[in-house]
């Protein structure tokens, strides 16, 4: 799911996993920020991750 990359604490999310977050958000159709609270993750990364999906940035594996 997540992974510490280095001393300043990035963490590095998988794709899959973010894919299912974003999916999540268009299933439930629930508000984004409700979500990335109970998920723990910052509400401006669901958004971005959303974005980059509709993009086609996401390649599931």
């Amino acid at each position: 799911m997540a992974k510490i990359r280095s001393k300043e604490r990035v963490i590095e999310y998988a794709i899959d996993f973010k894919i299912k977050v974003v999916k999540l958000t268009e299933k439930l159709d629930a508000d984004t920020i409700q979500i990335a609270e109970i998920l723990g993750l910052h509400p401006v990364m669901v958004y971005r991750w959303r974005q980059e999906y509709r993009e086609g940035k996401f390649v599931a594996t």
